[in-house]
C-alpha cells in the first residue's frame, strides 16, 4: 500500500500522521474506554483525515476497500503513535 503513496513529497502524508497521533493522544487521555478511527487519503493536492467513533455493527468504510481510487489508511487509537 505505502507504495501508492509513491507520487507525494511526503509533506502531506506526514502532516497527516501527526494530525492522527496528536488527536489520539488526546483521544486516549480524555476517552480511554472509547476507540477513536482515523481514515486518512491522499492525493496530489494534499491530504484529507476524518475520525470516527467505533460503534459495534456501525460499518463507515466500504468493504472493498482495494477499490478506491485514493490510498486511504485506517488506524484506530488503540494502535501505537507512528514514528
Amino acid at each position: 500500500m505505502l507504495g501508492q503513496f509513491n507520487y507525494l513529497t511526503g509533506d502531506n502524508l506526514a502532516q497527516a500522521l501527526l494530525l492522527i497521533n496528536e488527536v489520539f493522544q488526546q483521544w486516549r487521555t480524555q476517552s480511554p474506554q472509547q476507540t477513536l478511527i482515523a481514515v486518512a487519503s491522499t492525493d496530489e493536492s494534499g491530504a484529507a483525515v476524518k475520525f470516527y467513533l467505533s460503534r459495534t455493527e456501525q460499518s463507515w468504510l466500504a468493504g472493498d476497500i482495494e477499490g478506491f481510487i485514493q490510498p486511504v489508511l485506517v488506524t484506530d487509537s488503540r494502535q501505537l503513535p507512528f514514528q
